[in-house]
């Protein structure tokens, strides 16, 4: 059994070395492969902005990590993205991490064949909205084969006035993430557009993660 990555005191770039080897390894059954993108894991104050990678520091009591990872076969790749926390979270926290967890629930659910990609990020902001949040940046995009430095299509993308229609075994990353003033939270799922509902591509707790001390 693999030890856990992000640990109270561990150095964010061990954590990284331990989440890349584990997807370069892969499984006793399924090769690994180099993910298109690092491990993006922001920590503490560094959550309140995506995209970010590691620093030179250790995790400490009350840190908030946003995982961004995928997991990669013959360059096709599955991303997924949830926020841990070390130890007790803060109520801002567990708030937000609820309104993402029930309008990734809604949103998905709700995905069919012949919406726009533009009809689906409706749905979703105006479910957040409901929670009195926003979202100002896009909800996700196609994803597939890919290579470095992107392992999204650069296609379609879960935006307003996006028109594209979605069609049966397209593969879209739905990144469900706020970030807000000193911090951030971020549930995401892959998943393939069949003829009715979406079919996710990975089992894993769609919530706010706790860790405990």
């Amino acid at each position: 059994m693999r030890k856990a990555a992000i640990s109270f005191g561990t150095r964010e770039c061990d954590a990284a070395t331990a989440i890349v080897q584990a997807q370069l390894s892969g499984t006793d059954g399924i090769m690994g492969a180099y993910p298109a993108i690092w491990p993006l894991i922001p920590s503490h104050e560094r959550a309140s902005a995506c995209h970010l990678s590691w620093a030179d520091r250790r995790y400490a009591l009350g840190d908030a990590v946003n995982i961004e990872l995928a997991g990669c076969y013959r360059r096709h790749h599955a991303p997924l993205a949830r926020t841990l926390v070390l130890g007790k979270p803060a109520k801002r926290l567990l708030d937000l991490g609820q309104a993402i967890a029930e309008v990734q629930n809604e949103a998905l659910a709700a995905v069919r064949p012949a919406m726009t990609c533009a009809d689906v990020e409706a749905i979703w902001s105006g479910v957040l909205r409901r929670h009195g949040y926003d979202k100002d940046s896009r909800l996700g995009y196609a994803v597939g084969l890919g290579y470095p430095p992107d392992w999204a299509e650069l296609t379609a993308s879960f935006r307003p006035g996006d028109t594209t229609v979605l069609e049966p075994n397209m593969t879209f990353h739905m990144l469900g993430g706020v970030w807000l003033e000193g911090y951030g939270l971020e549930i995401s799922e892959t998943f393939v557009v069949p003829d009715r509902g979406a079919d996710v591509l990975t089992d894993f707790e769609r919530s706010l993660i706790v860790k405990d001390a």
